[in-house]
């Protein structure tokens, strides 16, 4: 969603806001808040998003993706 353009609807639901009430308690976690939450147990930033490389890397860590194992040899 990062590299969405700016214009698209997409985009635009990001920063959008709900009305009305709310019940007692604690409300429930907005899509934007897990997203945040998660970006910062993998030490990472909304800008990494445009930089795929990097991006990866942080989501994989050391695991291979599928197109680098398809490109792997196998050794039989």
């Amino acid at each position: 969603m990062e590299r969405k353009n700016e214009g698209d609807w997409v985009s635009a639901c990001r920063g959008m806001t709900v009305v009305g009430g709310r019940g007692k308690g604690r409300g429930r976690k907005t899509w934007k808040e897990c997203v945040m939450d998660d970006l910062r147990k993998m030490k990472l930033r909304r800008e990494d998003a445009q930089d795929r490389d990097v991006w990866r890397s942080g989501i994989l860590g050391n695991r291979p993706t599928r197109a680098s194992a398809e490109t792997r040899t196998l050794k039989r």
